[in-house]
């Protein structure tokens, strides 16, 4: 016995898309504080690391071409698989390029610290492919809304990011990390 897929507005459909639009906000949020952490600081990093302005200014262009890089192979898994499954390739990649940047500053290598960023800006890839989940199970009338939801927490965590960049390095170091490799 087959059932009949759930039909946009009924009760357990709007209970996955309220779910759904939770999980993205976070997401998003936590995306925000991190690209907004990035760009405040990665120039500053990779010039302290190699002591050139002219490389200090190809950790903004790692992070933008990881985005580029990584949009491609994320919409083949989602294609393939779901938007969770090119969702989850693009954070898998932006949390191994945390690790690798982590790594890179706590033995002084400014090359490594690029490469994981460009980890780090396929992150950038999911957050945007993200806005588009929020509309997947929205009833009719209610996309715009819902995509503008997930749009306000990735602006949220913009905001707040550079904010928290401080107490990220105090964490940090508290957990014996390296001087800046907190946020």
């Amino acid at each position: 016995m087959t059932t009949a897929p759930a039909k946009p507005g009924s009760p357990s459909v709007e209970r996955v898309q309220r779910r759904t639009l939770a999980v993205l906000s976070a997401a998003q949020i936590t995306g925000g504080v991190g690209v907004a952490v990035g760009l405040a600081l990665s120039s500053l990093v990779v010039f302290d690391l190699s002591g050139s302005e002219a490389i200090s200014g190809l950790a903004g262009t790692a992070t933008v071409l990881g985005a580029a890089l990584l949009a491609l192979p994320a919409a083949k898994a989602a294609g393939r698989g779901g938007r969770r499954a090119g969702l989850g390739l693009a954070y898998v990649a932006a949390l191994t390029g945390c690790v690798i940047s982590v790594l890179a500053i706590s033995i002084a290598s400014w090359p490594l610290l690029l490469a994981g960023l460009v980890l780090v800006g396929g992150g950038s890839a999911g957050n945007l492919a993200a806005r588009y989940s929020a509309t997947d199970l929205s009833p009719p009338g209610h996309a715009g809304r819902h995509l503008s939801l997930v749009v306000w927490a990735a602006t949220i965590g913009s905001v707040a990011g550079p904010n928290l960049a401080d107490p990220a390095d105090r964490l940090g170091m508290s957990m014996g990390l390296a001087p800046t490799a907190g946020p």
